[in-house]
């Protein structure tokens, strides 16, 4: 990089109070950017996963799954991410920038302990995993226990370059940790297929990913020292232990409710029908899993920017949460249309007619329930970022008292249809809940969603939707109604931004194309150090 970083020093005379600098172009740069860091890594796995599969076998494959599995397991003891975001997020936002060492400090020591903490539970696990619960050969029983403890060495490295992440991106330098994540996680991504060539065990496959981690860690830990140089003269401040657990926790126990909801589906499938079936079910889930993606970046993006305006700027906090439901809109809705009317060519083209027959309904439905559950996104994230994760957590709980018995009646009366049917009518309760839950807190009339232009948002959507309708079932060939609909989308663009798009949403669009053009490295200063 060319120029200086822009540096957040310990002084509070930045004229510009560092809320009022996040604007359009600086959320949709940061959006972008938290996209390309989640879909380059995962493309690259995708592409290299057949090569891995047929190398190393399928037992070892399913070890390698199983490790995955277990790290996201223990990523629970991730405590202190968000609320490290949240507190640096207010410290900014009130330009009390000397406190933000001993913040990041603080949270950094703990998360670390904790990490060490989680890496010496899944040590001690490990060996009656896999001595005596999971099904493993002789054969491949010692190269298991040896993976599984690399990689509760990984689970601090992780944990802690986590919360050196969270501190970029509540200082909106979203570039920076894309020049971060981008190379290290598509290395990580790379590292089995690259193992796999080099003709190496399990093992030394994780010992390489572990390396990837290391240099993932040490990365952010030089630009965190160069963004915030007053890191250099941190120290562990006890008075920010108490604030950072609490928020934290209530953070654990939303992540362990949501881990819940999340299996509670294909356990009961498992019960009440069968293993055999479940994969008629878990396919189009997944699939749905994946497009997630979307508003999860959107969310990634949202959070940071909620935490310091709610502090700094509330006007511009409603605004922007606002706003967020039409870029919601208009994001996902035409994912889930195409996707829902071409739901049986999808599935035949991938898993084949028979499994399509049996699984179009239920993708239908989850899909449905995706766009609602990223419409969720927007308040949710924003309850966190107001300080409220209890709020959150308390929707989950009830969520919970709900969707169980739902889920058993319309799994046992209907079959899979009805888990799926069960699971988007959850996404609609906890959508409702979420917003009941902040409308105690931050009254938002009917009139800013109306001046965001979300109503238009909807109408441009059920448009949408009536014109991929009639492509459908009016033209019978398909590489024809694919043409119909790539036109249909480049219709639908250039309306949503004439007319959907305000004059901010443009000039925000506006202004990250010249950024991307420039590719300049400053995002946000804060009281620049020549």
């Amino acid at each position: 990089m060319s120029q200086a970083l822009p540096r957040i020093t310990t002084t509070s005379s930045n004229p510009t109070p560092f809320a009022l600098q996040i604007g359009g172009g600086l959320l949709v740069r940061n959006t972008v950017l938290s996209f390309a860091g989640q879909a380059i890594p995962a493309l690259l796995t995708l592409l290299t996963l057949p090569y891995v599969m047929r190398g190393q076998g399928p037992e070892r494959f399913g070890v390698l799954a199983l490790a995955w599995t277990l790290l996201a397991y223990f990523t629970i003891f991730d405590l202190i991410g968000r609320a490290t975001i949240k507190f640096v997020g207010e410290s900014l936002a009130r330009n009390e920038n000397e406190r933000i060492p001993q913040l990041i400090w603080t949270s950094l020591s703990l998360q670390t302990l904790l990490g060490l903490v989680g890496a010496g539970a899944l040590a001690a696990l490990t060996s009656a995993l896999v001595r005596h619960e999971l099904r493993i050969s002789l054969a491949l029983t010692h190269e298991s226990l040896l993976t599984f403890r690399i990689l509760a060495l990984a689970l601090p490295v992780v944990i802690g370059s986590r919360n050196l992440r969270g501190v970029l991106e509540v200082g909106q330098r979203f570039d920076l940790v894309a020049m971060v994540q981008i190379p290290t996680t598509s290395a990580v991504s790379l590292m089995p297929a690259f193992g796999t060539w080099l003709r190496l065990r399990l093992p030394g496959i994780m010992a390489l990913i572990l390396l990837c981690w290391l240099v993932n860690a040490i990365a952010y830990v030089g630009v965190c020292f160069q963004l915030y140089p007053g890191i250099r003269h941190g120290r562990f401040d006890r008075g920010a232990v108490r604030p950072l657990l609490s928020y934290g926790g209530w953070m654990t126990i939303c992540n362990v409710l949501l881990a819940l909801i999340g299996s509670l589906d294909r356990f009961l499938i498992g019960i009440l029908i069968s293993v055999q079936a479940l994969a008629y079910y878990a396919a189009p889930a997944e699939m749905v899993f994946r497009l997630m993606i979307v508003p999860s970046v959107l969310g990634m993006t949202l959070f940071p920017a909620f935490c310091t305006l709610w502090t700094g700027d509330p006007s511009h906090l409603e605004r922007l949460y606002a706003r967020s439901f039409k870029y919601i809109v208009l994001l996902v809705s035409p994912l889930v249309v195409i996707a829902s009317l071409f739901a049986s060519d999808i599935l035949s083209f991938w898993l084949g007619r028979e499994f399509a027959a049996r699984s179009t309904t239920i993708f239908q439905l989850l899909l449905i329930g995706l766009l609602i559950t990223a419409l969720g996104q927007v308040p949710a994230n924003l309850l966190d970022g107001i300080g409220r994760p209890d709020l959150r957590a308390n929707t989950f709980f009830w969520c919970i008292v709900v969707y169980l018995p739902l889920l058993w009646v319309l799994t046992k009366k209907i079959g899979l249809t009805g888990t799926a049917m069960a699971w988007m009518l959850k996404a609609a309760l906890e959508f409702a809940l979420f917003l009941l839950q902040l409308r105690k807190l931050l009254p938002l009339p009917v009139a800013a969603l109306n001046r965001t232009g979300l109503p238009r948002a909807f109408a441009g959507m059920a448009a949408l939707a009536v014109v991929m309708v009639a492509i459908k079932f009016l033209i019978p060939v398909l590489w024809m109604q694919l043409t119909g609909v790539a036109a249909t989308l480049v219709v639908f663009a250039i309306v949503s931004w004439c007319y959907t798009l305000d004059s901010a949403d443009r000039t925000g669009v506006g202004a990250f194309l010249v950024w991307a053009r420039r590719m300049e490295p400053r995002a946000i200063q804060v009281n620049p150090v020549p």
